[in-house]
């Protein structure tokens, strides 16, 4: 499964759990159904389409382009502070994101020098940022800080080093 096809399914999962009713719940486990169903390459949205055939595998080799890098931007799942909280209540505990306590990477620009917080989806590919006023740190408003889309989990050091964290180093979070 692609890195897009994985992001888009998430993002009906994480939808279906923020549903509401029963009728939402059924629109979003329909969706999902459906992209099993044409083999993870479909769906109803052109640029859902356009993100999952942009890049059909995550790098591998030990090496990550800059075009790989910035792609990964395509990729993340974000939330506003109440709905990953939400979210949160809503999901079952293999599911739920937790707090990171160390978000070395993510500590540029803090306000009123307190921490900023990275949440971190319990598959580990998904980050979101939020600073001390739970205001979420993103591409537009603060890319040094933003949350971002992991080819590899943390929970895999050696490859989240190589693929997530050395391309970091090189090229920041989006070009300069």
């Amino acid at each position: 499964m692609s890195p897009g096809a994985y992001s888009y399914l998430m993002t009906c999962t994480y939808q279906y759990y923020l549903a509401d009713t029963d009728e939402e719940r059924a629109v979003y486990s329909q969706l999902a159904d459906d992209f099993r169903n044409s083999g993870y390459t479909t769906t109803p949205y052109e640029s859902w389409n356009n993100i999952i055939s942009g890049m059909k595998s995550k790098p591998t080799n030990n090496t990550v382009s800059k075009w790989e890098h910035y792609y990964r931007n395509n990729l993340n799942i974000e939330f506003d502070y109440g709905t990953l909280y939400k979210l949160n209540n809503r999901l079952p505990d293999d599911l739920k994101w937790h707090e990171e306590e160390l978000a070395t990477y993510h500590q540029h620009h803090k306000v009123e020098n307190k921490p900023n917080k990275k949440y971190v989806s319990a598959c580990g590919h998904f980050e979101i940022v939020y600073n001390a006023y739970n205001e979420i740190q993103n591409i537009y408003n603060n890319p040094d800080d933003m949350g971002t889309y992991n080819y590899y989990s943390p929970s895999d050091w050696t490859l989240h080093t190589i693929y997530d964290i050395v391309p970091y180093s090189l090229y920041n979070n989006v070009p300069n």
